[in-house]
């Protein structure tokens, strides 16, 4: 039998979903901040048409195209031309006329308020997806984690038998396939013959059919159960032949 799988392989899933919730949670709170701040920006500036004066267009290293607009308007008797406008949509168009939110303190400030609302709409609806995906997983896993540790405490120990393992195709962890170990307990006395699954297992768990392995289940009710995938460290063979 192989020896004891690495741990810390085996925790990628838990750390790739702790890094989606952060981030989302990261996003959620700089999504605020952006509204926060483009409210009190809204409530003192003053709106004026602007005409669009130039739009330049830029390919980044990966291949997107990112798009600079820029934009006239007058404040106050005041000709502003060419000032950059940090916002863009596949609308705009040189020449277009478009609303500008400028700061009555510093004209050369200007926001578009239909920008600005697109820009913390999406940031707070990404870090709603992220800390979705990353924290009802991460959830999940812990939740199955205090309670196999507690089982594996408290339960009833099986001595079960691997059937099979396999691929669990349905999930992928930074494009690889978990391991699924498969396995029987007969019972004698009950004349039933019980079979379990063991959790998502990121590294080869060393385990062949016919192997023995332990389960841990609540004497109450066997549907509670964990499967102890790892091999043990160093399997001692005893052997008189």
């Amino acid at each position: 039998m192989a020896s004891r799988p690495n741990k810390r392989k085996n925790l990628g899933p838990t750390i790739l979903f702790l890094i989606f919730g952060l981030a989302g949670i990261a996003m959620l709170i700089g999504g605020f901040l952006f509204m926060r701040s483009s409210m009190r920006f809204q409530s003192i500036a003053v709106e004026v048409t602007g005409t669009i004066s130039n739009i330049e267009s830029q390919r980044s290293s990966d291949g997107d195209i990112r798009h600079r607009t820029f934009v006239d308007y007058s404040y106050n008797g005041e000709n502003f031309e060419d000032m950059p406008l940090r916002y863009y949509n596949s609308g705009m168009y040189v020449g277009k006329d478009i609303p500008l939110l400028v700061d009555p303190g510093d004209p050369g400030h200007i926001s578009s308020k239909s920008g600005d609302t697109f820009g913390y709409i999406l940031l707070l609806g990404m870090g709603i997806v992220f800390t979705l995906t990353g924290l009802i997983p991460l959830t999940v896993i812990l939740n199955g984690s205090i309670k196999g540790k507690k089982l594996m405490q408290t339960g009833k120990l099986l001595q079960a038998t691997v059937d099979h393992i396999d691929l669990n195709q349905s999930v992928t962890y930074n494009r690889r396939h978990p391991y699924l170990i498969y396995c029987t307990y007969y019972d004698a006395y009950k004349d039933v013959t019980y079979r379990f699954k063991s959790k998502n297992i990121m590294q080869d768990p060393g385990y062949a059919p016919g192997d023995p392995i332990e389960v841990y289940v609540d004497p109450d009710d066997y549907s509670k159960y964990v499967v102890n995938a790892e091999a043990p460290a160093n399997p001692k063979v005893i052997d008189y032949t």
